[in-house]
């Protein structure tokens, strides 16, 4: 069985393991969680972009994009996320690191 700490995303991973990290705990699991500016966040569904970038420096979990209040993290795009509470969460800001 998974512990809730089991849940919590590692984003020092690649965009794949995250990727697969996400989708192995959906429901009807708990859900993979991460934490932006103090709240905690259930990621539902995301998607691997498919950008031919290098990054110099790469931060893990910080958005790197918004796109229709999808954040893209790591070349990741989180599709659908909800807050604890159940609140669908909106990235509207950049330069917020997920953790």
């Amino acid at each position: 069985w998974r512990n809730i700490e089991d849940c919590h995303i590692n984003w020092n991973g690649d965009a794949r393991e995250i990727y697969n990290f996400i989708r192995a705990l959906g429901f009807p699991y708990l859900g993979a969680y991460t934490y932006a500016e103090g709240r905690k966040i259930i990621i539902d569904r995301s998607n691997i972009v498919d950008y031919e970038l290098n990054f110099e420096k790469r931060d893990s979990g910080k958005i790197w994009k918004i796109s229709n209040n999808n954040a893209i993290v790591v070349l990741l795009r989180i599709e659908r996320a909800h807050y604890e509470d159940g609140e669908v969460a909106a990235f509207r800001k950049l330069r917020v690191r997920l953790g």
